[in-house]
């Protein structure tokens, strides 16, 4: 199957999948999430191969992702933590658009990398 590409404003990814539960034993805290960065692509569309170097550096970048758990007090409160949240909150299985460069990488229980990342740092939820 081919994999699924989102495109953003500084490279090519491969879509991360979740696969309906969380197996990376991360308990985010606060208002952390845990997030699954799309993967950068090796390639381009237009058939160039990506140096190793480059590859690295886009990956640390991505600006999209899937979120595998949400701590209790996430969106608790507006990014500028004036007043309480309103609307829908993310949830495990969401694609979110994010900053780039936001949060930590932590080593999940299953060998995969995740990103946590605080509340404020997710901008939008986007398709599904």
């Amino acid at each position: 199957m081919k994999p699924r590409i989102i495109k953003t404003g500084i490279a090519e990814y491969e879509v991360a999948h979740f696969p309906g539960t969380d197996p990376s034993g991360i308990v985010p805290l606060g208002d952390e999430l845990i997030v699954k960065l799309d993967k950068i692509m090796e390639k381009t569309s237009g058939g160039i191969l990506l140096p190793e170097a480059k590859q690295d550096e886009m990956a640390e970048a991505a600006e999209t992702g899937v979120v595998f758990a949400v701590a209790d007090g996430a969106f608790a409160w507006t990014r500028d933590r004036t007043r309480p949240f309103s609307g829908r909150k993310p949830e495990p299985g969401d694609r979110v658009a994010m900053v780039r460069w936001a949060g930590i990488k932590v080593l999940g229980e299953d060998g995969e990398w995740y990103q946590a990342i605080s509340d404020g740092s997710v901008y939008a939820i986007l398709w599904q």
